[in-house]
Order: structure tokens, then sequence, then C-alpha cells
């Protein structure tokens, strides 16, 4: 095949490719290398003619495992393969060359810098990814807001049922022969009695619904928020919540503790959010039997990232609740006064997501909890 070769004809073709083009004979010997060879590789064409293609495309210079040129001399026709150069994703295709019998008699090798369509497939796989965790996290919202929200409004139907008895039987009575005593009676019943309770529960209904509404409102706008990361002294921002914070701290007698609180790269609102809504609840359930002790402290991990702990000597958590702590609407079983709307975790959660970290928690009931936060370090 070498004096079919008219080279003049083949460089001047295949040297304006961009891609890595070889004219390998049957030994898979090279014979032509177009002058991307050396622009991608830095070895120039003259130099490769005569070696073996996976001499210079593998690097323990062996066919590859799957090698496309030793499946195309079998089924004759193009195979392909990808593979990692160094740190560049490199896909070969080989198409194989006949002779006048049909015979394998050599192949075209070309080879393309995959890399960036590789990265955008796995940005995209990351993506759907995350859409689907967010379509489930949208059901589990409806979810749980339809459950929460039924209550209420069973409430109301059943009491606007009892009052609606009661109208009617004031109506029939002020249209009957009824004396103005027995109307007076029966009036004092229906103002005093039964139907105050019936209004009252009505109304406390009501505020339920609109501060479940009002929740959900507030959980719905985190996703149009804008993020602005920025290099954050987290521990100036720590320090600034735990003064803000310290009457509270005062009023559980708590002691709290700060280690090591590394920069990271964040929304500075986000940050200080996550941070008082975790502080905040480790104060709020609190063991009333014992001196309540917070920890919070960070560490870089190696990976590009920094992890915040804060740990307590709290409540804790029973195994069974801990996955739903991030549910909307979920304030726990325990017997804490004030408790919150039951969306701060879920919010926490979604703001580290948002600003490409992640929220988790470990705990034991009657022990305490620790929660821990991962985003970018600086």
């Amino acid at each position: 095949m070498e004096n079919k070769v008219n080279l003049p004809v083949w460089h001047k073709t295949f040297d304006a490719v961009s891609d890595i083009v070889w004219l390998l004979d049957k030994e898979q010997r090279i014979l032509c290398a177009n002058k991307a060879t050396e622009s991608v590789l830095g070895r120039p064409p003259k130099d490769i003619i005569g070696l073996h293609c996976y001499e210079i495309a593998h690097p323990d210079k062996q066919p590859a495992a799957g090698c496309p040129l030793k499946l195309a001399r079998k089924s004759m026709r193009r195979e392909k393969m990808e593979l990692m150069m160094g740190e560049k994703y490199v896909e070969f295709i080989v198409d194989p060359i006949a002779d006048e019998a049909g015979r394998f008699n050599g192949a075209v090798h070309i080879m393309t810098d995959i890399t960036e369509r590789k990265r955008t497939q796995a940005e995209i796989l990351k993506l759907l990814s995350r859409l689907a965790e967010k379509e489930k996290e949208i059901e589990e919202y409806l979810y749980t807001a339809a459950h929460d929200l039924r209550t209420p409004l069973i409430c109301v139907q059943g009491f606007t049922a009892n009052l609606k008895k009661d109208f009617k039987e004031l109506a029939h009575l002020a249209s009957s022969a009824a004396t103005a005593e027995e109307i007076s009676a029966a009036t004092l019943r229906f103002t005093s009695g039964p139907a105050a309770e019936s209004l009252d529960s009505v109304e406390e209904a009501a505020r339920k619904i609109g501060q479940l509404l009002t929740s959900l409102l507030k959980v719905s706008r985190l996703g149009r928020l804008h993020m602005q990361p920025e290099i954050l002294d987290t521990g100036a921002i720590v320090n600034n919540i735990l003064t803000a914070l310290s009457y509270q701290v005062k009023a559980a007698g708590a002691e709290i503790t700060t280690g090591p609180l590394p920069h990271c790269k964040a929304d500075k609102t986000a940050l200080g959010h996550i941070f008082s809504n975790l502080l905040d609840n480790a104060l709020k359930y609190r063991d009333c039997g014992r001196k309540l002790k917070i920890t919070v402290r960070g560490e870089k991990n190696g990976n590009g990232a920094v992890v915040y702990s804060i740990t307590d000597n709290g409540l804790g958590i029973k195994k069974n609740n801990l996955p739903k702590i991030w549910q909307v609407f979920y304030s726990g079983e325990t017997s804490v006064p004030e408790k919150g709307e039951g969306i701060g975790l879920t919010m926490a959660r979604r703001l580290a997501d948002m600003n490409e970290g992640k929220l988790w928690a470990e705990s034991k009931e009657g022990e305490g909890s620790a929660f821990y936060l991962e985003l970018p370090a600086y």
C-alpha cells in the first residue's frame, strides 16, 4: 500500500484536519501522519513513521484492551473506543482498508480530543441528577403541604357545619311562636357555648393555614435567589451570630467553644442563615438536665472543601426521625416550648446545595447531635 500513497496530495488534504489522522499498513505501522500529530502529541510526523500505532497512542506501548484496530481487522467496518491520555479524553476511530480481494490491508486511524464533550456530558448528567432530586423534593413538599393543610381544613369544615346547624336552629326560633325569653336563652347559648368555641377553632385553623402558606412561600422563594459566592471569613461570621444570640446563650446557660474555622467560598447571607439556624436549633433543643455544650469548628478535607461541624450534647434525635428533619414543616417530637415553623433545616440544606455544598447530620437520642456543613474551601 506504501507505493500507492501520493504523499503530497495526502498531506495537502489531511494537514488541514485538526484531528490526528494516520494511515496504517496491515501490520499497524504508521505510513503517514498529519500535522496535528505534532501539535497535539508534540512529536513531528517524520519521527513516528514506521512505528506501530500503539507505541504512540498508548502509554504502555501495547495494544489496549478492546483495540479498535483489532476489531476492525475482524469486522471490516468502523470501530471506536474512548481512552484517557494524560488529562485528556481521546476517541479513537479506525476505518479498515480492504485490498482487491476484500481482505484487511491497512486502516485510517483518527484520534479526536473529546475532553470538552465528556465534560459537557458530565455536566448534563449532573444537572439531570439535580433536576431529578428537585422533582422529588417538590413532590415531597406538595405531599407534606397537602397533608398539613388537610387537618386545619377539616377543622374549618367541621366547625362551619356546626355553626350552620346552630344558625338554622336560631333562625327557626326567631320565625316561630317562641317567646322572647326562649329566643334570648337560645341566643345566649349560641354566643357563649359551642358556637363561640367553634369560631375560636375556625380562627385558629385559619391562622395555621396562613402560617403554612407563608412557610411554603419562603421555601419556594429560595429557588429565585441569586447566590454571589465570595471568599468569606467564617470565624468572623460565626462570632457575629453568637453575639446576636448572646441573650439565648445566657438564658440557656450554654458553654460554646469555637475552634479553627477556615475560610470558604459561598454567599455571605446564605452562610449566615445556615449557621444561625444550626446554632439556634442547638440552643432550642437542649437537655435541661445537664449543662449545654456546643462546639463549632472546621477543617479542610483535602478535596478542595472545608467541613464545618456544630456539635452539642442536647436532646438528640431518634434514629428513625433523622431523615425527617430535612422535610418541610417537620419540627420533631420533643416537647420544646417554642418550636419553629419546621422549615429552617429545609432551607439550610437548600442553601448549602445552592452554594455547591452539602449539609448532613448525625445524632443519638439522649446524647446530642452533630451537623456537618461542607463548602468549597479557599
